[in-house]
């Protein structure tokens, strides 16, 4: 299936999702980032590959995320 707006493809993405958050540097859509934080979501479970960064900053400043963890490699 091809999301024909981003509110298509974050559909999904409900309260207590877990999510893998890349680096900056791998071109994160930030206007997704904004797009969840507008839309509330709470409870999220973040995993950062390999670190948290800016995107895992604003959710929670946000009060989107309830755990986050590390994945080392």
């Amino acid at each position: 299936m091809i999301a024909r707006t981003l509110d298509d493809a974050l559909a999904p993405i409900k309260d207590g999702c877990l999510l893998a958050i890349p680096r900056e540097s791998t071109g994160v859509a930030m206007e997704a980032t904004r797009a969840l934080i507008r839309r509330g979501i709470k409870r999220l479970r973040l995993i950062a590959l390999p670190t948290s960064s800016l995107q895992a900053d604003l959710l929670i400043g946000a009060g989107c995320v309830d755990e986050l963890s590390r994945q080392s490699g």
